[in-house]
């Protein structure tokens, strides 16, 4: 099949539904509209066991639970909520998940925070639910035994980690005074990225593989509902500064296509050889085409070892 940014995450289930009857899915960030309930549909389309879906708020998510239930009545389905700006809350969240973990779709996010924002713990918002709270979520998952070999993670990620990569020196914005809305969702990003590589190589051994996956342009779900027009102007400049004077394109997609690099990543056998990749329009991006930021393999050793530090999880690979 060829894929292109029209190409729908339905689509995709379709064509490797063998690789979700049965199986176990966890998404984040499921709330109903997003690209994460509509991920939660493509599968509940072929009779998963079980999907389990994170989020801060049930009646945001018990539509798709409905919805869920209408199209496979057979299908197991769990809430779990989670406050993503919380590290207790995610680790109280990571027990209620049971074993055998098929795949874990790390889809929540917030974009642009106008002002500087903590999360409980004390970081930067964007960094910290976009990134550290996916970065010990998954982690528990695999120091508890619950993703196993074959089991896959996929980061959702955004085109506009190109703008900025992981500000080792100053990832917190100097406690605001540095704050920038858009560099601090660039460098989420960015993280998410260098964190699936990372992960990637860490977790060959057991046989977990991970992706990074960017959704698209897709102006229908809700993350940008607080993000102004002016905001948004200036995310257009600052990326064309920062692209050598070439203006970001971006085409809009549906909500159905917003899911399909997810789906891909999440279910193709043709694959397994591409762990730590990252894609966009359900394809794998060459790392030599990649902004080298998002390819530094020291970067991202550094990045991982401050997560360690910052969330207290260490798995042993």
């Amino acid at each position: 099949m060829s894929y292109t940014n029209t190409t729908t995450g339905s689509e995709i289930a379709d064509l490797f539904a063998s690789q979700i009857t049965g199986k176990t899915f966890v998404i984040t960030g499921p709330s109903n509209g997003s690209i994460g309930a509509q991920t939660a549909l493509d599968f509940a389309a072929h009779n998963p066991a079980r999907i389990i879906l994170l989020g801060r708020s049930e009646s945001k998510v018990s539509p798709v639970l409905a919805a869920i239930a209408a199209l496979a009545p057979s299908v197991q389905t769990k809430f779990v909520q989670v406050d993503l700006a919380d590290l207790a809350s995610v680790r109280a969240a990571a027990e209620q998940i049971p074993t055998g973990v098929d795949v874990l779709v790390n889809n929540a996010g917030v974009m642009a925070l106008k002002t500087y924002t903590k999360t409980f713990d004390g970081f930067e918002a964007q960094f910290g639910v976009n990134f550290l709270a996916h970065f010990l979520l998954a982690n528990l998952l695999l120091q508890q035994g619950k993703l196993e070999r074959g089991s896959r993670v996929v980061n959702v990620t955004s085109a506009a980690a190109n703008m900025e990569g992981f500000r080792e020196d100053d990832w917190n914005f100097s406690d605001g005074e540095t704050y920038h809305p858009w560099l601090a969702y660039c460098q989420s990003k960015a993280a998410n990225i260098l964190f699936t590589s990372s992960l990637a190589e860490k977790a060959k051994a057991r046989g977990v593989l991970s992706f990074s996956a960017h959704p698209g342009l897709i102006n229908t779900t809700g993350l940008a509902d607080d993000v102004s027009a002016e905001s948004f102007a200036e995310a257009w400049k600052l990326g064309t500064e920062r692209n050598g004077g070439v203006p970001p394109i971006e085409v809009v997609k549906s909500l159905a296509a917003g899911s399909a690099t997810s789906v891909r990543a999440a279910l193709d056998p043709t694959l397994e050889d591409e762990s730590g990749a990252y894609m966009k329009d359900a394809t794998v991006v060459p790392r030599e085409s990649m902004k080298e930021h998002l390819t530094d393999t020291d970067a991202a050793a550094k990045l991982w070892t401050l997560a360690e530090e910052l969330v207290s999880v260490k798995v042993d690979f």
